[in-house]
């Protein structure tokens, strides 16, 4: 008899080409080297003219593109696969001005089944919970240290058979401890890298990075996110993060109980920023010592910037130090050379905050530090 039908099996392919959608919401700072790399993958692996890349802010649906370049979202041709990198607004914290529902990507993904797409989705996380675990029509990969683009084809080939695999959830990421504070609030994993991160001054997402995978490798992924967006941060930037003065204290006391923990936090920071400006190494090498109770060094190092604070040739450091005291840790206010620097900035800056620190100021005896006197040339024309 004749052969007339030959049984075949439909298999994923990018060889017509392959659509990435990136998000770059402020839900998505912290990962934004990451999704560059991402992307270079991406290219490397499937051809950097099959891959289309487009970028949009909370949902496609609202436009593709930055500001005048914005443009409406176009779906690929039939069988071409669809790769969304985004949380999908599922953060948990609720600081963005707009974010879309989860219902939203859900009608945005049902899409896709008509056009006969494959399309997954990369979440930055390492687990999935239960709303992730609700979206049936596409296939959702957590994004962690261990996701390759190989599992990406692997999630493609199973998302033909209409296959969608329930990854266990880890219940303890979930709860949350409430308390008086946002310390009590965080998760232990969140909590520790806070720890560990408080002895930085500015806190890039790389030094995150470093400073996660080094020193907690059991940490997921969602203790960056649960980090930077948390209540301890004072300034919030793509470039990093700053802590508030008052949480970055108590979080320092943590930190200074495990001094093995503590020298491998400094050498970590201080190789990152060795390139740095040499004041935010300064800052973090004084606050090291102060925890390392090291304070002859540390005594010398203030009284080298009390030196140059007088200098008349030094004028700058006055605005660097009017800051960086109040950062200081408070044991490190109560030395006599701290004190100096404090007064001798707050007379040449005007900014007296900074003497609240200091306890019996006895300014006769501190003359010396006042700024000199400047003579001003007056023209006098006589009549």
């Amino acid at each position: 008899r004749p052969l007339t039908n030959i049984p075949r099996k439909k298999v994923p392919t990018t060889a017509n080409g392959m659509q990435l959608l990136v998000d770059q919401s402020e839900s998505m700072e912290p990962f934004r080297f990451d999704l560059i790399e991402l992307v270079r993958a991406f290219k490397r692996t499937i051809g950097s003219n099959r891959v289309t890349v487009q970028t949009f802010r909370g949902l496609p649906d609202w436009g593709c593109g930055i500001a005048l370049k914005c443009k409406d979202y176009i779906a690929p041709a039939d069988r071409i696969p669809v790769v969304v990198v985004s949380d999908l607004g599922l953060a948990s914290y609720k600081i963005f001005s707009s974010q879309p529902s989860l219902s939203e990507w859900k009608r945005f993904f049902y899409r896709f089944n008509k056009l006969r797409s494959h399309c997954v989705a990369v979440i930055p996380r390492d687990n999935l919970n239960e709303q992730l675990t609700s979206i049936k029509q596409i296939k959702v990969i957590p994004w962690s240290r261990r996701t390759l683009v190989s599992r990406l084809d692997y999630a493609l080939s199973k998302s033909v058979n209409n296959e969608h695999p329930i990854e266990k959830t880890d219940s303890a990421l979930m709860k949350r401890v409430e308390n008086l504070n946002e310390l009590g609030s965080m998760s232990n994993h969140a909590f520790e890298l806070a720890c560990i991160c408080s002895l930085a001054i500015r806190i890039e997402p790389q030094l995150m990075r470093i400073l996660r995978l080094e020193l907690i490798p059991d940490a997921p992924v969602e203790a960056e996110t649960e980090l930077w967006f948390s209540e301890l941060v004072e300034e919030r930037a793509s470039t990093g993060i700053v802590l508030k003065p008052y949480f970055r204290e108590l979080l320092l006391r943590f930190l200074r109980r495990d001094q093995a923990k503590l020298e491998s936090t400094y050498t970590i920071i201080k190789e990152f920023h060795c390139h740095s400006t040499p004041v935010l190494g300064l800052e973090e090498r004084l606050t090291y010592l102060c925890l390392n109770g090291n304070t002859d060094d540390a005594r010398l190092i203030l009284r080298q910037l009390v030196a140059t604070l007088i200098d008349p040739q030094r004028k700058g450091i006055s605005m660097w130090a009017s800051k960086a005291l109040l950062r200081l840790p408070k044991d490190l206010l109560l030395l006599e050379e701290t004190q100096m620097l404090t007064f001798g900035t707050a007379m040449r800056t005007g900014e007296m905050k900074v003497l609240e620190n200091i306890s019996g100021l006895n300014a006769n005896n501190w003359q010396w530090l006042l700024p000199q006197k400047r003579m001003t040339e007056l023209g006098v024309n006589l009549r």
